[in-house]
């Protein structure tokens, strides 16, 4: 997206597994490529992730202000919704008989 725009911009900051996505945060919260990515959107901007990524502790004082900035920015923005975890509840099973 470098130099160009869009009317929409979607960031995905999603993992699998919440370890992994702490041990991604350097690249997660790295200000340039979050600058690039909310900046080019001409009408909305999407991110989708956990906002508890923001609550890790880091383990340098460089991450921790990424992450804190990266938190402000969180608190500025319009939720639209929260989504609630899937439940694993077994689905029942129809058959026609």
């Amino acid at each position: 997206m470098q130099g160009q725009e869009r009317d929409v911009i979607s960031l995905s900051l999603t993992l699998g597994k919440f370890d992994s996505a702490l041990q991604r945060a350097s690249f997660f919260f790295l200000p340039n490529r979050l600058n690039v990515a909310i900046t080019r959107a001409r009408v909305k901007r999407i991110i989708v992730g956990s906002s508890h990524l923001t609550l890790g502790n880091f383990g340098t004082l460089k991450l921790q202000a990424w992450a804190d900035l990266f938190q402000d920015f969180l608190s500025s923005c319009h939720h639209v919704s929260r989504l609630k975890p899937v439940s694993r509840k077994p689905r029942a099973v129809l058959s026609k008989v």
